[in-house]
């Protein structure tokens, strides 16, 4: 018997991830991706923070670099 959510699937021509098989973004090593989390401390919009934690990495990169 197919439930509702296989069918929904099938409809939508994707599966969703079920609640039981969920991974955290960076948890798990994938090669050539980073993930970076940041707190918002509610100082700054999202643009500058976004400028910020950007400039930063950049700054890391060119470090690892020389």
């Amino acid at each position: 018997m197919t439930s509702e959510l296989d069918k929904l699937e099938r409809i939508l021509g994707g599966k969703f991830e079920r609640r039981n098989a969920r991974v955290i973004p960076g948890v798990d090593h994938v090669d050539g991706v980073e993930i970076v989390y940041f707190s918002d401390d509610g100082k700054n919009k999202f643009p500058k923070q976004f400028r910020n934690l950007t400039s930063l990495l950049t700054q890391e990169q060119q470090h690892a670099a020389e």
